[in-house]
């Protein structure tokens, strides 16, 4: 059962792009016009893809997937671009990780509506082509089938790349690293969608909306209790949500509770702001002898992958003011060396 709301009044927070989405896609439909390429850019689990899916059917119009790590040769793509109706919208996940020749490929699709497609020809040497026209010329038209046939074992298939024409479509990219897109590539996105991190009301509202959907209450508590869990995003709170409803069942409660939320939480190793046991672990490298560390040294002493830490890890620590990154490396802040240490309770 999909959690993803359809329609943008349904769709809780960034209020901010909400009202240009909405103009933009209005302004198509009266104009009859593709939605401009549209690229939008944020933190991950903050709804940059349930919204590309919402304008899509704000729109009425199809959407194609194409998730930019896995894609490896032009075919894969060809066969969707040229599979796609006027004003459908193909959906690129993760959009700066697409190879620099599929990247240069959708430069003709964004800009002129056409892509490039390969046909094979038969080509014959000129000397056999003049050969054959000779014999064609002097011989009656009863033969003229047989001598072609004759001749094309002198042929040789080649290959030639022709530009197909393609009903006007939109673009939607998907990043969490708008730097590791090309410039090149990032000038034709007309319209650019910055997604920020949830405030802990909008998480709430989410987290109520998400019970709601999955036919399930939830006390005010409960909700404001994952909300203040959920590290500013969406979808941690709809996991979160899933979990709680799990226990629930399991209680044969027909309602989430504080104590049902306490209880999930625990079993999942998050604490009451949040933290996990990888970024409590993080945490405690980083005090062991108060000097910076560096990026590889952290992936050393936790065994995690760098972009685990960069991408996962250090974001919510710093947000929340936890860590610092200084040019010698990453240090705990003394207001995350408290929290530890259970010095002091901090309130986000």
């Amino acid at each position: 059962m999909t959690l993803r709301p359809q329609t943008l009044d349904a769709f809780i927070g960034q209020s901010h792009l909400k009202k240009l989405i909405q103009t933009s896609i209005v302004a198509s439909k009266l104009r009859r016009e593709a939605l401009d390429h549209t690229l939008l850019t944020g933190p991950s689990g903050t709804g940059k893809t349930t919204l590309a899916f919402i304008i899509a059917n704000e729109l009425g119009k199809k959407a194609h997937v194409l998730n930019a790590a896995g894609v490896e040769n032009f075919d894969s793509v060809r066969k969707i671009l040229t599979s796609m109706g006027e004003g459908d919208i193909l959906f690129i996940d993760e959009i700066h990780r697409l190879p620099i020749k599929i990247e240069e490929f959708l430069y003709h699709p964004m800009e002129d509506s056409v892509v490039e497609v390969e046909k094979k020809i038969s080509v014959m040497p000129e000397p056999m082509r003049i050969k054959l026209n000779i014999q064609l010329l002097t011989s009656p038209p009863e033969r003229h089938a047989s001598i072609e046939h004759s001749f094309r074992k002198y042929s040789q298939i080649k290959k030639l790349t022709v530009l197909q024409k393609i009903p006007p479509i939109t673009i939607i990219g998907a990043t969490t690293k708008v730097g590791g897109l090309t410039k090149p590539l990032r000038d034709r996105f007309n319209l650019s969608l910055d997604f920020t991190q949830y405030n802990e009301n909008e998480l709430d509202e989410i987290a109520r909306q998400k019970a709601d959907m999955l036919d399930i209450g939830i006390t005010p508590d409960a909700s404001r209790s994952i909300a203040r869990r959920g590290r500013g995003t969406a979808r941690i709170v709809v996991n979160y949500i899933r979990r709680c409803r799990d226990t629930a069942d399991v209680w044969n409660d027909s309602i989430i509770t504080l104590e049902n939320v306490e209880s999930t939480l625990s079993m999942l190793g998050v604490d009451p702001i949040g933290l996990t046991k990888s970024d409590l672990a993080y945490l405690h490298v980083l005090m062991r002898d108060g000097r910076p560390k560096g990026i590889r040294s952290l992936s050393s002493s936790l065994n995690e992958e760098i972009a685990t830490i960069e991408d996962v890890i250090e974001p919510y620590l710093i947000q929340i003011g936890f860590i610092e990154k200084t040019p010698q490396g990453r240090i705990i802040t003394g207001k995350g060396e408290k929290y530890v240490k259970g010095e002091e309770k901090v309130t986000l």
